[in-house]
């Protein structure tokens, strides 16, 4: 692994931008955001220690997620069994798990 890789936290599989801040999704299951003029990191979120779990006690595998337009500082994840995870990033805390149906 090279420094950008450390940097990224692994290999990334979606990315985001909300406001001033663009988001990363890697596969080691962090969420990543780093401010969008200096790149400085901001943030950096292990899904698992936040409640962003699968049946197996590991960080889920999201798929999808989206930025509701009027919730700030929130992101939905959606995760492959179809569970979704209302987060706040700026608090790290899941404040709702919507169950598949």
């Amino acid at each position: 692994r090279d420094a950008s890789s450390e940097k990224l936290g692994g290999t990334v599989t979606m990315l985001m931008a909300i406001g001033d801040m663009i988001l990363s999704y890697n596969k080691a299951g962090e969420v990543i955001g780093w401010d969008a003029k200096s790149m400085e990191e901001v943030v950096r979120i292990d899904l698992a220690n936040c409640g962003v779990t699968a049946s197996n006690g590991k960080a889920a595998h999201v798929t999808a997620w989206m930025h509701p337009f009027t919730y700030l500082n929130k992101l939905l994840l959606g995760a492959e069994d179809g569970t979704l995870y209302l987060l706040n990033i700026r608090t790290h805390k899941l404040i709702h798990k919507f169950a598949a149906l």
